[in-house]
């Protein structure tokens, strides 16, 4: 009940978000490959929200680095209480965030944000 997925209304192109980590000519080793499989795995099996958090945090870290593209965190959501992931082309359409705070006053700081789309977790996942 404290995951959220919301619509940011910026579609971006995956194609052209694909293409220009590409253009980065970076050199992806298997044991990078690897600490993002983990780390996904981890999240799917987080016993905590606060471990989920931590973890959703080192993945968006890595791939902001890797991406040289400041985190959805660090431009958007920096005085979220919770964690904020990108998904899709970084910066697009969705995001997945948790919230730490009354959830009464999820949707006026959605709404600060410009975000009027928004779902709770088990709205849309079975």
């Amino acid at each position: 009940d404290r995951i959220f997925f919301a619509y940011q209304g910026n579609k971006q192109d995956s194609a052209e978000g694909i293409q220009k980590y590409r253009n980065r000519n970076l050199h992806l080793d298997e044991s990078l490959v690897d600490k993002v499989s983990s780390l996904t795995e981890r999240m799917q099996n987080a016993p905590s929200l606060s471990d989920f958090e931590q973890i959703l945090l080192e993945h968006e870290n890595l791939i902001s680095s890797l991406l040289g593209v400041p985190s959805i965190k660090q431009t958007l959501f920096y005085d979220l209480p919770g964690q904020v992931k990108s998904l899709g082309a970084w910066g697009g359409d969705f995001c997945m965030l948790t919230w730490n705070d009354d959830l009464l006053l999820l949707p006026a700081y959605l709404k600060s944000k410009g975000i009027h789309t928004w779902f709770n977790f088990h709205d849309i996942v079975l």
